[in-house]
């Protein structure tokens, strides 16, 4: 059955497997449309692999917004743009999220791109859409809009940054169908993500986070965290949250509001987050474990101290060790993410972090090729140094900025190296992942208690 819209959104793959996560960026800006009386709709690459030519005739649409990350994803948004163009050769095709932010004259130098939206994108894109379907579009007024004029870039300013607390709940209820969203953590049959931070204060030299969001953190508070996670108990029966934002907990008396109003509502639902080392504090972390919180995920990023230096990560060794001890103590379990082949990393030092990872032993450990993204110090150490030359193309980028990408390596560490220590730690986070879940649902224990009692049932058997 066709059905036609002002607004389709589309969120190009960038995840090979169902479940997916939530695209909530998608759910906010549809929830800002739909609230304006804009026909929207959503199309998540991730869940539904129609045919694209059929889902663009089947739904046709006067805007088609595509979300873009950076990386092989890139290459899906290409394909989706070519066939909307071939499709509705009359449509409109815009380009938001991480790629076009930081590289909007690439994308904008491509034919099948018309506009794009940099940074926080929801309000923009409504203005901008309002401005389409009532005919007074005026693109100089229209903050964040990137645009082509008579052959020349142009890029509007940037506007401040949203409140947070202003923004109406995602539209889950577009989406195709929530139980393409149920991650199967350890904690949890039915894990959603959610989005209730932006931004980051800190400054590491390897992050996209100083360009984009200009070391700045904000959040929503920690009654609408609660009220969202109210609403997706409710309509969904979610038992569990992951909490997909680069500092949690940058905001400490959040955190301890977002804990006891959990406690007070009695609201039973395990979660995660992501968080700094140096904001591990014994007494915050008991209250996270009382109020549901099962694993905290750390930014390790290096096991050497030189190289946490250079690259501004505030942190030692020593650091992360205390955090993780912390965490144990707590009885919330943890893990870490680490980039391997810095361009001024050798071997020894890597062999640092290796040793680090083994003495810490945390549930799962996600390394990652260095990627140098525009915006950060160390992409400008690279170009000046002539380490790292920028993909001209888009099709190029897409191939090149991906987070297994060893064609990339820029560092003196040989690839197959750095290769095998990804594929290592795949192997190493299947296991404990698969241990943790039997903890959780005490089928250890149960197997321990029967091994236990087996020379018993062998004795009464011989009697």
């Amino acid at each position: 059955m066709n059905k036609d819209y002002d607004v389709l959104l589309i969120n190009a793959r960038s995840w090979e497997r169902v479940p997916s996560y939530i695209p909530n960026g998608l759910c906010y800006m549809s929830s800002i449309l739909r609230d304006e009386g804009i026909k929207v709709g959503i199309h998540d690459r991730n869940v539904d692999r129609t045919d694209i030519k059929q889902v663009i005739a089947d739904k046709k649409s006067r805007i088609y917004g595509i979300s873009v990350l950076t990386g092989k994803v890139i290459l899906d948004a290409i394909d989706i743009s070519v066939a909307i163009r071939q499709v509705c050769p009359d449509a409109i095709i815009v380009w938001g999220g991480l790629h076009p932010t930081l590289f909007p004259e690439a994308v904008l130098r491509e034919n099948y791109v018309d506009y794009i939206v940099m940074g926080e994108g929801e309000y923009p894109f409504f203005e901008f859409t309002k401005g389409i379907l009532s005919n007074t579009l005026n693109r100089k007024e229209i903050k964040n809009l990137g645009y082509k004029n008579e052959g020349r870039i142009v890029l509007n300013e940037i506007r401040p940054f949203i409140d947070m607390e202003k923004l109406p709940f995602p539209a889950w209820d577009l989406l195709p169908d929530m139980k393409n969203y149920f991650l199967l953590r350890s904690y949890g049959r039915r894990a959603v993500n959610l989005n209730t931070s932006r931004g980051c204060p800190h400054n590491c030299s390897f992050c996209y986070n100083a360009g984009v969001n200009n070391r700045r953190w904000r959040g929503m508070s920690a009654e609408k965290v609660v009220a969202q996670i109210e609403h997706l108990c409710k309509e969904y029966g979610i038992d569990s949250v992951f909490f997909h934002e680069d500092n949690f907990d940058a905001n400490k008396k959040r955190v301890i509001r977002y804990c006891n109003l959990l406690l007070e509502k009695k609201i039973k639902i395990r979660w995660e987050h992501f968080s700094k080392v140096n904001y591990a504090d014994g007494e915050q972390l008991r209250l996270e474990k009382k109020a549901g919180c099962a694993l905290i995920s750390y930014g390790l990023e290096s096991g050497s101290d030189r190289i946490l230096k250079i690259i501004h990560k505030d942190q030692t060794r020593e650091d992360v060790k205390k955090a993780i001890d912390l965490c144990r103590k707590a009885g919330i379990a943890a893990a870490v993410s680490t980039i391997i082949g810095y361009p001024m990393e050798e071997r020894q030092e890597l062999d640092e972090t290796l040793s680090l990872l083994k003495e810490i032993k945390v549930q799962n450990v996600f390394p990652q090729i260095f990627n140098p993204y525009p915006g950060s110090e160390l992409f400008k150490y690279v170009v000046e140094r002539k380490i790292f030359t920028m993909p001209s193309t888009l099709k190029e980028q897409g191939e090149a900025y991906s987070v297994d990408n060893v064609a990339l390596n820029m560092s003196r560490i040989p690839s197959g190296y750095l290769s095998g220590i990804i594929k290592s730690y795949e192997t190493y986070n299947i296991r404990n992942e698969v241990f943790a879940y039997l903890r959780e649902m005490n089928i250890l224990g149960l197997m321990r208690a029967f091994v236990r009692m087996l020379p018993q049932r062998i004795l009464k058997l011989k009697k």
